[in-house]
């Protein structure tokens, strides 16, 4: 069998950096047993943005199902910015069209739940923007929370843990956010860090599915997950099965087989929304495996997302 990698290869060497946290065993292990039949595999073809992101096609049984992008967080040169809510009036798509002037763009993705699709409805959940109140109420029904950091880094909590931990004056806090002081203490945190905060299904977190019932509706699904290599180094990974409909459950199952067989640790995978507005764009520097352009199935929807996840090189 052909090896995938090497064009990717071919193009490391081109850019030649001595530095480079690579995408560890799985991208420079070449060719390897494919897992149990059914399971998901990543054909990863192409490289950008300095070296330190990467894409390509999802396969199961060898038939592309969709998309996968990784990004390496080693360097810090690839960021994470979440755009919540509106501000002042100004929808998430115009907001997001006056903060991309001068910057590298790696991908922008829909995120977490509203609730409408019109571009004006709060997010689900507790949810602030860049330091500011957007929704403070907590959601019982979903058990993830996600702190996006004003320096471009990306935590996950489990909520029924009761155990988040943030850093303050240099030192690691560690609180309950289901308690009301403790919330507010944190949500104090967040204002003065300018930090960002969402919530979302926590499918996967510390290597262990967070649900074991394998039933429920079926959709296309996509996942923001955590990752570290082997040698401690920290990859966000986004993975798309556009054109393959699964349960919740099957996705993170898929996901977590995967990504253990490649050696990775699963810091944690959180669901992003596919429902109402699904937009998925890459730089022109990633494309699949067959040079086309990763797309979500409603880019042509893109003012009426309630919120986005996007990530830039700098």
């Amino acid at each position: 069998m052909k090896n995938p990698l090497l064009p990717m290869k071919r193009a490391f060497l081109a850019f030649s950096f001595t530095s480079l946290i690579t995408l560890s065993s799985f991208l420079l292990s070449g060719e390897r047993t494919l897992p149990p039949s059914g399971a998901f595999t990543m054909s990863i073809c192409k490289t950008g943005h300095g070296g330190e992101a990467f894409s390509g096609d999802l396969l199961m049984n060898g038939t592309k199902i969709g998309y996968v992008i990784a990004l390496s967080r080693a360097s810090q040169h690839i960021k994470a910015k979440y755009f919540a809510y509106k501000d002042n009036g100004m929808v998430v798509h115009d907001r997001y069209d006056n903060w991309r002037a001068g910057k590298n763009i790696v991908l922008i993705s829909s995120g977490a739940y509203g609730t409408t699709f019109n571009g004006t409805d709060k997010p689900v959940g507790l949810t602030m923007d860049n330091g500011n109140d957007v929704n403070l109420n907590l959601d019982p029904k979903m058990d993830g929370l996600i702190i996006v950091e004003a320096v471009g880094g990306i935590r996950a909590s489990n909520i029924q843990d009761a155990h988040l931990t943030y850093k303050k004056n240099g030192a690691d806090k560690t609180v309950n956010i289901k308690d009301y002081y403790q919330r507010n203490a944190f949500l104090s945190w967040c204002r003065t860090e300018k930090a960002t905060t969402f919530q979302t299904h926590l499918l996967i977190y510390k290597d262990q599915l967070k649900f074991t019932q394998s039933g429920g509706n079926v959709a296309e699904r996509k996942l923001l997950v955590l990752t570290k290599d082997k040698s401690g180094n920290v990859f966000h990974f986004i993975v798309y099965s556009k054109d393959y409909q699964f349960t919740l459950y099957d996705m993170a199952y898929n996901t977590l087989q995967m990504f253990s067989t490649y050696g990775y640790q699963v810091i944690a995978a959180a669901n992003l929304d596919t429902g109402g507005v699904d937009v998925l764009a890459t730089s022109n520097e990633l494309y699949d495996c067959s040079n086309a352009a990763i797309l979500g199935k409603t880019n042509d929807a893109r003012r009426n997302m309630t919120n986005m996840l996007a990530y830039y090189f700098e």
